[in-house]
């Protein structure tokens, strides 16, 4: 690890603002109050029963992977970063999640469909402490080209310049949704807690796209503020990598790039965590604030590698550093 726990914070503030229960049921009928009915109703025939099963999700689509249910050490004692402690029990239901961040072509359709907004051509954050509002326009403008939607040659990377509302406009589309925050990390890390989602070592250039070689001279080339490198390596990706490029990042259960290229919108308001054990955590009820996860292209502290490691971003907001994937419950 790079640095202390205060200045990484700043470090992080800075990089990711730059990259960056009600029951439905069945309505039932009956007589009118006082009333009896004329016929007892009918009880539903085996063909119907039949359809009712065949229509019930049974298992993940495809594009998904299945994250069976079970409990973890959410978060994380290490007090060099304060956001993810302190680690405490969590209990998740099984859920399907994407094995890939939404891409931008898939988003595309979902436009082109008129259920989805166009994403921001250039991105939309908060300036950070101390930058003048000329240098955050001027960064803004050279992010703009990381923003992938309508780009030629990007349509099999990750979506992203969107606001967490098109995020879950898209996901709710499909018949699927954000998920939590607890979902995410544990598709990450799986019951083992494991220190990485791929394993115990640490990662490099081929498990993830973080910030090598090719970061640090593009953002000399274009005066945005440098970022520390992950590694010296040139991960042949400047902004975003197609979703899948890094097979040795894949986790536990397959899915893709659950570190870097894009930080991730979650269902939940940020919040603090509390030491107590909790079943499916939500978040805060409300806030201005979601929580993300995952770290992006920008990314070069070791905390980035972290299952564990969060941040958050104004909901409003649509940075080149944050895309999204989708969940859907079982």
């Amino acid at each position: 690890m790079r640095r202390r726990a205060v200045g990484r914070r700043a470090a992080v503030g800075i990089l990711v603002a730059l990259a960056i229960g009600a029951c439905s049921r069945r309505d039932r009928s009956s007589g009118a109050a006082g009333e009896a009915s004329a016929e007892p109703a009918a009880p539903p025939s085996a063909a119907a029963g039949a359809v009712t099963k065949a229509a019930r999700l049974t298992e993940c689509p495809g594009d998904m992977t299945l994250v069976a249910g079970g409990r973890f050490m959410m978060g994380s004692n290490d007090s060099s970063y304060s956001l993810w402690q302190p680690a405490h029990p969590v209990t998740v239901d099984t859920v399907c999640i994407d094995r890939d961040e939404v891409t931008a072509d898939k988003y595309k359709t979902c436009v082109d469909k008129g259920a989805c907004g166009r994403p921001d051509p250039v991105p939309s954050y908060p300036k950070s402490a101390g930058t003048s509002d000329e240098d955050h326009e001027r960064y803004r403008q050279a992010y703009a080209e990381m923003c992938n939607f309508g780009k030629e040659g990007r349509g099999d990377h990750p979506i992203n310049c969107v606001t967490w509302a098109m995020a879950d406009a898209y996901c709710k589309a499909q018949g699927r949704r954000l998920p939590t925050e607890a979902e995410w990390e544990y598709a990450a890390r799986g019951r083992d807690s494991r220190k990485y989602p791929w394993g115990e070592e640490r990662g490099d250039a081929r498990h993830m796209n973080g910030c090598g070689a090719e970061c640090a001279r593009w953002q000399k080339e274009k005066g945005v503020p440098m970022t520390p490198q992950m590694y010296e390596a040139d991960d042949g990706f400047v902004g975003t990598a197609p979703v899948g490029r890094f097979p040795e990042g894949k986790t536990k259960l397959g899915a893709n790039d659950f570190v870097g290229n894009v930080w991730e919108w979650t269902a939940d308001w940020y919040e603090t965590y509390k030491p107590e054990e909790v079943v499916n955590p939500k978040g805060a009820l409300a806030g201005d604030r979601k929580a993300i996860r995952g770290g992006d292209f920008n990314g070069g502290t070791d905390h980035c590698l972290n299952p564990a490691y969060r941040h958050h971003q104004l909901a409003t907001a649509s940075s080149h550093g944050i895309g999204f994937r989708c969940a859907m419950d079982l």
